[in-house]
């Protein structure tokens, strides 16, 4: 997708719930939320990209051990290994801002940032630096990159909408 996706864990996120919210771009989670990998429980592996998003968000030993044991976790746990991005009392508030906030952005910036961060995230420096020249050219000069300048430059007064395109 590509617009930006957060997930708001509150209660029991577990198995199949959990690798949903791992492929979000954003995970917003009370503290007390219960999460847990359980497919070792029924002899199975993660699946659904559970193991390719688990391998970009945390290290190699916290991954195996979670995925190889099962172990129930809490947000705040899941928090300190990376695969929570924000703790939140009210984490769907948290989440309409953080929403509210990109929606302020360029589309097609939101977009090309999002896409160019999967492309490149592990990426060498070269292949990430041919990438990113290849995703800038496509943004500059077009029409909403000129509403974000003249957005950004403004000092009052409601911001001109962005057209609703997205590029990548």
């Amino acid at each position: 997708m590509p617009v930006p996706v957060i997930s708001v864990i509150h209660g029991n996120c577990f198995g199949g719930g959990m690798q949903i919210i791992l492929a979000t771009d954003y995970r917003i989670a009370r503290p007390d939320a219960n999460l847990a990998i359980m497919e070792m429980k029924w002899g199975l592996i993660p699946d659904m990209s559970g193991m390719a998003t688990l391998s970009r968000l945390t290290r190699i030993d916290i991954a195996q051990e979670l995925t190889m044991t099962g172990r129930k976790f809490n947000a705040q746990e899941g928090h300190e290994y990376g695969l929570i991005s924000r703790l939140a009392e009210d984490p769907m508030a948290e989440a309409e801002q953080l929403a509210q906030s990109i929606c302020r952005q360029s589309p097609d910036a939101v977009a090309a940032a999002k896409y160019l961060f999967k492309k490149t995230w592990k990426a060498d420096t070269w292949k990430a630096l041919r990438w990113e020249r290849w995703v800038q050219a496509r943004l500059l000069g077009r029409k909403n990159q000129r509403i974000a300048m003249k957005n950004g430059l403004s000092k009052e007064g409601e911001p001109l909408p962005f057209i609703d395109r997205r590029s990548f």
